[in-house]
């Protein structure tokens, strides 16, 4: 089952933007008392008629042995595309939109960058130059992605997708979700959201987010890593030989420099806790964001909610609770 998780944990991810500040971004240009619900539930639905699609063809063996990483779009699709009638069409339209789905993400991303940046207030020369950060990343980008198209870039893509795609978002997304409910605290949180969509969340969300989440992604992170460490890592090789792909343990040069990558994601969590705490570099305090909750509240005439004596105790354990 461990296992299971692990696999899907790249793709829930990188489609619901978990541990990436993209949605938290997006969400921040929208009205406090936005309610995006509908739209949401669309894309799921769509998004998994998309990635089920493919697996209906008569390729059962084909598919099961390429549907993953690269191949998943160049081989497994590819297939399936030939199965369909006017399969050039299809070809054509399909790897149009493989464009428009790697420039949306570009877009978000880009605007992730650029608003972080600008918003925290410590680079007023780039506030006043917006331009100049989307041109560095992409050009920064652009020199990276160079080596994909190298002789040997096949696998340097799969060493990249391997060390940055799964593991690493998962420990921000539970960093996030710690945060949330144990440090920001999870009764002020449901009381956001309360004044904002006029509805508290059930004790389903406020159980899974205070319990289950943290302890299932510890779960899978405390797997992996143990993982790693008892199985050596492969990927796989063409032998042309034999015409098919054999299993190869990466070199130690390679597991360093994915190891890096790892390290070069995750020390900013710590690192700019101990410049904050310790006061190692002289920023200038965040300005406090304006939330107007009690705005909200009168505008859709919400009672306040009384905190009762058992969620004190189990949910809101360790919080500074008061009647919301």
């Amino acid at each position: 089952m461990v296992q299971k998780l692990q696999q899907a944990v790249p793709t829930i991810t990188e489609t619901m933007l978990l541990g990436s500040a993209d949605c938290c971004i997006r969400g921040s240009f929208k009205a406090y008392k936005s309610f995006e619900d509908c739209q949401s539930r669309l894309m799921e639905v769509t998004k998994n008629m998309t990635k089920e699609a493919p697996f209906t063809c008569d390729l059962d063996k084909e598919l099961e042995n390429t549907a993953g990483g690269p191949g998943l779009a160049f081989i497994a699709f590819t297939e399936a595309i030939n199965q369909f009638p006017v399969s050039p069409l299809w070809a054509i339209l399909f790897f149009l939109m493989l464009l428009a789905l790697g420039l949306d993400s570009m877009f978000g991303t880009l605007e992730c960058i650029t608003t972080i940046i600008t918003d925290s207030g410590k680079y007023p020369f780039l506030r006043q130059n917006r331009f100049f950060i989307p041109a560095v990343v992409c050009l920064t980008s652009f020199l990276i992605s160079l080596s994909f198209a190298a002789q040997s870039g096949s696998y340097t893509f799969v060493l990249f997708d391997e060390f940055t795609g799964g593991l690493p978002l998962l420990f921000i997304a539970f960093a996030e979700v710690m945060s949330v409910s144990y440090i920001y605290g999870l009764s002020k949180f449901a009381d956001d959201i309360h004044a904002m969509v006029g509805t508290r969340p059930g004790y389903f969300w406020l159980i899974m987010w205070k319990y289950i989440s943290p302890l299932v992604m510890l779960i899978i992170l405390f797997a992996s890593l143990i993982k790693m460490i008892i199985t050596s890592m492969t990927y796989e090789v063409w032998d042309k030989d034999t015409a098919t792909k054999i299993k190869t343990k990466w070199p130690g040069w390679c597991l360093f420099i994915g190891s890096s990558f790892v390290i070069l994601i995750l020390i900013w969590i710590p690192l700019i806790f101990i410049i904050k705490r310790f006061n190692i570099i002289n920023w200038k305090p965040d300005p406090k964001v304006s939330f107007p909750k009690d705005e909200l509240k009168r505008e859709k005439n919400l009672q306040p909610y009384v905190i009762k004596d058992w969620e004190k105790k189990y949910l809101f354990i360790f919080e500074d609770l008061y009647d919301s």
